[in-house]
């Protein structure tokens, strides 16, 4: 099998879609001030939403209606209504008012109350978006309740499959990657404001409620997968849905922006694609050992050249369950005799060694 190359990272792409998330909700606890990332979470910020004085119980979750959760704006009359029995001014906040974010509450425990007709003592949902449109013949609620362990169960077959996909042809993991992505938040909070977006289409007149499309959603989760990026690896510029469309445009060569949303959208790969080299001196070389290669196929010249700058770097990383790691944009197989095992990885120049408990498993040269 060739080595891989990393230019054709994205020939195929797998999306898998969950419903109902914000990205405070599921990743707002992933880094810290002390972890040395650039990450806009809620660790170490008092953050917080009041519960509304006319709710009968305490609140675990919070759940739709856009201008309430984010301005805190209920008009008293549609308090408990629900669709078109919602009436002007539709909780629409006044002009110019900045986003506070602490609606989500009120919001959630008045929308439940209209659907149930009793206040919330708790439900999640966490789960593929697909309704009846998935099945002819089973009617599936488009939001139904269920566990978050449904979805992470259904996550975990999707990545499992995907790691496993090392064949010397077709669809691998080098030329596939795994987008997995929220639709909308669903009411589930998130700290940050949205801010303005370009109109998808500027020239249209302004849609129900006087809506011009001139401001974005606030935040949700979005995970690349690929072995092209670095472990750890945090992008802070604002990608939006439309970033994966004007990606596939721009990498498969589909022609003209759809709108003015994917044509302003930023492209997906602009940051995990150069991060995934940083560190190559020669950002030409698209240097890898296969994972089927033993260690003893690395050409000393080809890693001279891709780490000619002499700088050392040292990462801990764990084998896999193929036996194989990686490092520095760069593949290795040590076999399936140390398959689990976390190990010290040291590159200089053509130098590798490679550490396990203080022995060494492997060097090159």
């Amino acid at each position: 099998m060739p080595a891989p190359d990393r230019s054709r990272a994205l020939d195929h792409i797998v999306v898998v879609l969950f419903e109902n998330r914000s990205l405070d909700n599921v990743l707002g606890h992933l880094y810290g001030p002390g972890d040395g990332k650039t990450f806009d979470g809620v660790i170490g910020k008092d953050l917080s939403n009041p519960i509304p004085a006319w709710a009968e119980h305490g609140a675990d979750r919070q759940d739709y209606h856009t201008n309430t959760q984010l301005y805190g704006v209920l008009d008293d009359h549609n308090r408990f209504k629900l669709g078109e029995a919602v009436t002007a001014p539709w909780n629409v906040p006044p002009p110019g008012v900045v986003p506070t974010m602490d609606g989500f509450v009120a919001d959630y425990i008045a929308t439940f109350t209209g659907e149930m007709g009793r206040q919330p003592t708790g439900h999640g949902d966490y789960h593929p978006a697909f309704g009846r449109s998935f099945s002819a013949e089973v009617d599936l609620k488009m939001d139904s309740p269920s566990s978050m362990l449904g979805g992470e169960a259904f996550l975990e077959r999707v990545f499992n499959t995907y790691r496993s996909a090392t064949s010397e042809t077709g669809a691998n993991v080098w030329n596939t990657a795994l987008l997995i992505g929220w639709d909308e938040p669903g009411g589930t909070y998130d700290h940050v404001p949205p801010g303005p977006v370009p109109p998808p289409y500027p020239a249209a007149p302004a849609g129900e409620f006087g809506f011009t499309f001139d401001r974005s959603g606030y935040r949700v989760p979005a995970i690349i997968v690929s072995p092209w990026v670095e472990p750890g690896s945090v992008y802070n510029e604002e990608y939006r849905h439309p970033s994966l469309i004007a990606t596939l445009r721009k990498t498969w060569g589909l022609g003209e922006a759809f709108t003015g949303r994917d044509a302003s959208a930023r492209l997906a790969v602009d940051d995990w694609a150069a991060e995934a080299l940083d560190g190559l001196a020669d950002k030409t070389v698209r240097l890898q050992v296969d994972l089927l290669r033993p260690l003893r196929g690395l050409r000393a010249q080809d890693v001279r050249r891709a780490r000619s700058s002499g700088r050392r770097l040292q990462v801990t990383r764990a084998v896999s369950s193929q036996g194989g790691l990686m490092a520095a944009g760069i593949k290795i197989h040590l076999g399936h005799i140390h398959r689990g095992k976390v190990v010290t990885v040291v590159i200089k120049d053509s130098q590798f060694r490679i550490r396990h408990d203080g022995t060494r498993l492997a060097a090159h040269p």
